[in-house]
């Protein structure tokens, strides 16, 4: 038996598993001829009272969405999220091996892990969501379930209605 707290291949791998099925399915959903909300929907409570679950909001593609979403750097969409699903599922295998590494075996173990673990995976997001256009210089033309849709700087932008704007 391993003296590991967490294995980091199969929590990295879970991860990995995860998000790439969950492109696969937005895709699919896009096939489909629809496409989720920029925000996400709240269900089962308020801020205030009781814990709530953020669902995606899935609408049928207008013919105005679709020539939008058609304007896309597709290319450079796919490269970022293959990067995404590679860099969260490798900061995840990094900080669960670190964190076998150097902390001690205790009962509180997993709280140390999931605050240590959410802090550098925050940290490496937001970091990924704000070079990744200016690297590769493209903006932003909507947020889809939390995740950007890039357009090449230089290519005129589209009027974008309000239920399809990025900073919903």
């Amino acid at each position: 038996m391993t003296t590991e707290f967490l294995n980091p291949a199969m929590v990295s791998t879970f991860l990995l598993f995860y998000l790439t099925g969950r492109t696969l399915n937005y895709g699919l959903i896009h096939l489909l001829g629809y496409h989720a909300a920029a925000a996400l929907d709240d269900i089962g409570g308020s801020a205030s009272s009781r814990p709530s679950v953020s669902l995606p909001d899935f609408q049928r593609s207008s013919t105005h969405f679709k020539h939008i979403y058609h304007q896309r750097a597709k290319g450079h969409q796919l490269l970022y999220q293959t990067g995404f699903i590679l860099m969260e599922s490798g900061v995840t295998w990094a900080t669960t091996a670190l964190f076998n590494h150097f902390f001690p075996a205790g009962s509180a173990r997993i709280w140390v892990w999931l605050g240590c673990w959410l802090i550098v995976l925050i940290a490496w997001t937001i970091g990924y969501e704000t070079y990744f256009p200016k690297v590769f210089r493209l903006n932003v033309l909507m947020t889809e379930h939390g995740q950007p849709v890039f357009i090449r700087r230089g290519v005129p932008l589209p009027r974008i209605p309000d239920n399809m704007r990025a900073d919903d």
